[in-house]
């Protein structure tokens, strides 16, 4: 049934999708563990610009079954206002996998000279928190988890 479903939602024309459209498609959003589907709505979201998809997307981004295949939805921000969110974002950038870092990091780097000073310092003191124990690891050159945070400390510094 979802594969069917995709294929309705891939052929969705978003003109034509009222309010109540767009918060049933949130309830299906919330309630879909189909990563086809989750994708699909999240980019019509996205060219949308339903800004009240942000933090379900986020959340989303975060649930432990999407690890390593969340990077569509990480996408699906980018074309939203997430400057109330910075913070959410910055913490991907620790806890996603590469696709989903490098994406976050673009995001940021959107928003760098935009983002309060006291999102900024949370946001620094929690990398900080995030890169100590990465220094040990033996994975730590171009496009690792601790390049992607040291590259947006300097970026935030």
């Amino acid at each position: 049934m979802s594969n069917i479903l995709y294929q309705v939602m891939k052929n969705i024309n978003i003109e034509e999708l009222d309010d109540s459209d767009k918060e049933e498609l949130l309830l299906l959003f919330n309630l879909s563990m189909n990563t086809l589907l989750i994708n699909q709505i999240a980019f019509i979201f996205s060219d949308l610009k339903f800004q009240k998809a942000v933090p379900y997307i986020i959340e989303k981004i975060n649930q432990k079954e999407l690890l390593g295949n969340n990077g569509s939805l990480v996408y699906a921000l980018e074309n939203l206002d997430v400057k109330d969110h910075i913070f959410s974002i910055v913490q991907m950038i620790c806890r996603q996998e590469y696709e989903s870092r490098l994406i976050a990091y673009g995001i940021v780097q959107q928003y760098a000279n935009r983002i309060p000073e006291s999102t900024k310092l949370a946001a620094l003191e929690f990398l900080e928190k995030c890169k100590a124990p990465l220094q040990t690891e033996l994975e730590t050159g171009e496009n690792s988890k601790l390049h992607f945070i040291e590259k947006t400390i300097e970026l935030l510094s």
